[in-house]
């Protein structure tokens, strides 16, 4: 036989076949019966079931097309007989009026039964459905993965939590669009995963509860942002393990997402944290914010990699920086910054407070214009440019003057500088622009440097 004729894929074990099968839809999944007699029967035992049905999909919002979803996936999981399931895909992203939630509660309970190791429910309900889920699913001894999205543009359900819960092998739990009502099973919901390792939680509502309490010894990683505002929610941490934090701080209560920053922290020191992810958003009310935020980032001083990004304007972040000040931790193992603090200002004062840094990344967001406080302001060089510091990014650079007047600190004051990359903002090819970026090398390169080893690149975006 040619080789363009042999049949190279059926020739494959069995369980290699099943591998490659899990990465597509079971929609796509059951026609490969038709292939061959081999064929018929392998899919039956694919680990992987993923059903979706969606807006973006012809007739989705049909009534009769809908059944025909639910009786697909009914015959699928009839057909399989129970056999063993490594993970179970749910989305329906459709007018939830015709799905049946009882058959969808049932396909549940069957890969519960069938030792499901991951389960992802993605669904759309309108505002403040209580949504019941199996039993089953909250003491599955089988389950190490289960994520929740119930969010549609800003509306909120409900989740039927069991007064039973127990997830002795879960590892990873994500829920988005999730309305808490009863702050004792939100506590035992966050507190009965003994080997969880990776929390998220984005747009829920947390307004009906007084405490978020979470208590996950071997946690490390945890993502919280979005969601309703939190003026009078409490966040309570107890995770010595935690190795990464994102989250968000919006100040500004006419989002709707907007106070989104707890009334107070309740956590101790993180001493494995490697990574933090901070962005905020709008207009400081009071000094209480202040308070909070500074408690929160006190807990933070072990982090390694820290990333800030914020849309304040520059007197916000200027106003920001000087009351932190007051009470900034030393960074001391931080060795990774990345920031879109701009201002010279500010970013420098920053930095006073991060003496071993190797490492910096500065991303311009908007026009960062020097002010008159600015031009006669004189700055103390941090300990990290005359030490420490070995590379520089500047992304978005577009040769203000506010940013030749910070890279011109950087070359002049960094003494261990080996790289200062500079990527320019001008995307066009036009002779003007061209000679526009070549005057800003040709300028760079003639500024001072303190380390001889410092090489300049200037790079397009």
């Amino acid at each position: 036989m040619d080789l363009e004729e042999k049949d190279l894929i059926s020739e494959l074990p069995d369980s290699l076949i099943h591998h490659i099968l899990s990465f597509l839809p079971t929609k796509c999944v059951v026609p490969t019966t038709v292939l061959s007699k081999r064929w018929k029967n392998l899919w039956l035992q694919v680990p992987t079931l993923d059903f979706s049905h969606s807006d973006d999909e012809e007739d989705s919002d049909d009534e009769e097309e809908t059944n025909r979803f639910m009786d697909s996936v009914d015959r699928v999981l009839f057909l399989r007989n129970m056999s063993h399931m490594h993970k179970f895909s749910l989305t329906y992203k459709s007018d939830s009026r015709y799905l049946d939630n009882n058959r969808a509660k049932e396909w549940i309970a069957t890969a519960v039964k069938c030792n499901v190791e991951e389960i992802i429910l993605s669904m759309s309900y309108p505002e403040d459905t209580l949504v019941t889920l199996p039993v089953g699913l909250f003491t599955s001894e089988s389950l190490t993965k289960l994520e929740i999205d119930f969010e549609d543009n800003y509306s909120y359900c409900m989740l039927d939590l069991p007064h039973s819960i127990s997830f002795p092998r879960h590892k990873i739990l994500r829920i988005s669009g999730i309305d808490f009502q009863d702050e004792v099973l939100v506590r035992q919901l966050f507190s009965s995963c003994p080997l969880l390792e990776d929390l998220c939680l984005t747009d829920c509502d947390f307004c009906h509860i007084n405490l978020i309490s979470i208590s996950a010894p071997k946690l490390k990683s945890f993502t919280l942002t979005g969601g309703m505002p939190m003026v009078s929610v409490g966040l309570k941490i107890d995770a010595p393990n935690l190795e990464s934090i994102k989250t968000l701080f919006n100040f500004d209560s006419n989002r709707l997402d907007g106070d989104w920053l707890p009334v107070d922290f309740v956590v101790d020191n993180f001493p494995s944290l490697v990574h933090v992810d901070l962005c905020f958003r709008g207009f400081f009310r009071s000094s209480d914010d202040f308070h909070t935020l500074s408690k929160f980032i006190m807990r933070l001083s072990n982090v390694q990699r820290l990333h800030l990004s914020s849309d304040y304007s520059r007197q916000e972040i200027k106003r920001l920086i000087n009351i932190l000040s007051t009470s900034l931790p030393t960074f001391e193992n931080l060795i990774h910054l990345e920031t879109e603090f701009t201002r010279a200002y500010t970013l420098l004062k920053f930095l006073q407070f991060t003496p071993n840094l190797e490492s910096l990344t500065i991303v311009r967001r908007r026009c960062v214009n020097i002010d008159t406080e600015d031009s006669s302001a004189s700055y103390l060089v941090p300990r990290c440019l005359l030490l420490h510091l070995r590379t520089i990014k500047v992304r978005k650079f577009e040769g203000l003057q506010e940013e030749v007047k910070l890279v011109k600190c950087f070359l002049k004051n960094g003494r261990t500088l080996q790289v200062l990359l500079i990527e320019s903002a001008i995307t066009s090819k036009s002779v003007a622009e061209l000679e526009k970026k070549n005057q800003i090398m040709e300028l760079l390169l003639k500024y001072p440097k303190a380390s001889t080893n410092c090489m300049v690149k200037i790079l397009s975006s």
